[in-house]
């Protein structure tokens, strides 16, 4: 099995919840899933698939999605239009488990009787009923190694059950690969997020913009490490308009000397564009 795309489709049943990095009671939402949760869905159906553990020891310990992350090169995101609903952030109140944020003796468990461990938070969620969504992986061939087979492949990405905390729960509707990878040139339209700082001129109507971690393997370690908030870069959305935030594209009209335009065709018909950056379609395209 040569380099291959992987595109997901599917839809959420109520939303998604992805807390931002850094934040412990206070439970801001991002308001896409970032490149960091499309890696740990891939790797979820893999482990359910497979039935690998959740985390394994490599020099240390790391959860199973590091062993997708090796081999990812490109993971983005992007809404898809099946209704006109649109994506809305918010904070809703829940009653939260707070014992992992106080220390010594409201350990004990006269203070679980004496209600000390729960309290009441918000939490960030961004409410998307009935919404479409696509996901875009580009792959290594090291991938064919990993889940043995093309059909494996395809088995746990249908299988993927949720995208961002345990309650934010999706139905796949299909999956497909292509190896047909080209690249092109300016202007092109794309549905699918990507960094600001890899285009130049863009028909800034239809995107937002907000900020998602920068992506690392340490990520994926299970460790006493803090990430700090510093760790993110600003990305491109593409949406209809910036005052009605439901799917739409945007038209790329020059990129930045470190970005490459990609399009990849699935079916010998459909087809997807990408903005990635040009050591990425090196490696995608050598």
């Amino acid at each position: 099995m040569p380099l291959i795309a992987l595109l997901v489709e599917g839809v959420f049943h109520w939303g998604f919840s992805v807390r931002v990095v850094s934040e412990s009671a206070a439970a801001n939402p991002y308001p896409v899933p970032p490149p960091t949760t499309l890696v740990g869905a891939l790797a979820y159906g893999y482990a359910i698939t497979k039935g690998v553990a959740e985390c394994f020891e490599a020099k240390g310990y790391y959860s199973t999605a590091a062993k997708i992350f090796d081999h990812v090169l490109w993971a983005s995101f992007g809404f898809k239009k099946l209704n006109e609903q649109c994506f809305t952030p918010c904070t809703d109140m829940i009653r939260m488990f707070s014992l992992i944020y106080q220390r010594g003796e409201r350990h004990k468990w006269k203070y679980y009787y004496e209600g000390m461990w729960f309290g009441v938070r918000g939490h960030g969620k961004v409410y998307y009923p009935n919404g479409g969504f696509m996901i875009v992986y580009l792959l290594d061939d090291g991938i064919q190694k990993l889940f043995e087979s093309h059909n494996a492949l395809i088995k746990a990405a249908s299988a993927i059950p949720r995208i961002g905390s345990r309650e934010s729960l999706v139905s796949i509707a299909t999956v497909k690969t292509s190896s047909k990878i080209e690249k092109i040139s300016t202007p092109f339209k794309t549905s699918f997020y990507f960094p600001t700082r890899l285009v130049k001129y863009l028909d800034e109507d239809h995107v937002i913009s907000t900020s998602l971690p920068i992506i690392t393997k340490e990520f994926y370690a299970i460790k006493r490490s803090p990430v700090l908030p510093g760790a993110h870069e600003d990305y491109f959305v593409p949406v209809q308009s910036r005052g009605f935030w439901s799917p739409g594209e945007v038209t790329i009209y020059e990129l930045a000397s470190e970005a490459s335009g990609l399009r990849i065709i699935f079916d010998g018909e459909s087809h997807v564009d990408l903005v990635v950056p040009t050591d990425v379609v090196n490696r995608v395209l050598r």
